[in-house]
């Protein structure tokens, strides 16, 4: 990773906004995922994991006085489904002492 890449990736998502360079995009196959990026920077993000551990996806944003929160998170279930012990809840349910791992890839990307 470049020296400094982390530093510039934090200020990306503000810079994008406040530029008006923002560019996503979100695909679904057996890899899905999502990239961020800046082309005025040169520098984004991209994101993917395994569609089947993770098929739903949600993209929200907060804006705030001096504040722009953008949050892009895979789910395992819909937000708006069935709530747990309703017939027909999607979300999984994991018994006493049980796990599940999840694994998400990051890779810096200076072009889309």
């Amino acid at each position: 990773m470049k020296k400094g890449l982390l530093s510039r990736l934090s200020a990306l998502l503000l810079s994008a906004v406040l530029l008006s360079g923002l560019s996503t995009s979100a695909f679904a196959q057996e890899q899905s995922g999502y990239a961020v990026y800046n082309p005025v920077r040169r520098i984004g993000v991209r994101v993917s994991w395994n569609h089947a551990d993770l098929p739903y996806f949600c993209q929200w944003k907060m804006l705030g006085k001096g504040e722009y929160v953008l949050g892009m998170e895979p789910l395992n279930a819909p937000l708006d489904g069935k709530k747990i012990g309703e017939e027909g809840c999607l979300a999984p349910i994991l018994q006493p002492g049980e796990s599940k791992t999840y694994s998400l890839h990051f890779s810096f990307i200076e072009e889309l």
